[in-house]
């Protein structure tokens, strides 16, 4: 089973990250994180990025990945 279908238990540090954000590759055609994607992007505190480009970002949009990762506050 892929780690990302995997049950996770959650102990609450989540609540305590101020800076939270999705990055959707909105070209990756069979991505099991479509759902992920519509929920985030309506929930408050949240902040989703879509790229367009298939599963491997880091080769194929590396500037457009780079420019969202320093924005991020520190």
């Amino acid at each position: 089973m892929p780690p990302f279908e995997q049950h996770e238990q959650l102990t609450g540090g989540r609540e305590q990250v101020s800076d939270r954000i999705f990055i959707y590759l909105s070209g990756w055609e069979d991505t099991p994180f479509r759902e992920q994607y519509e929920r985030l992007k309506e929930t408050s505190g949240w902040r989703v990025e879509t790229i367009d480009c298939g599963h491997n970002v880091m080769m194929q949009r590396p500037d457009e990945l780079t420019a969202i990762l320093v924005d991020l506050d520190p």
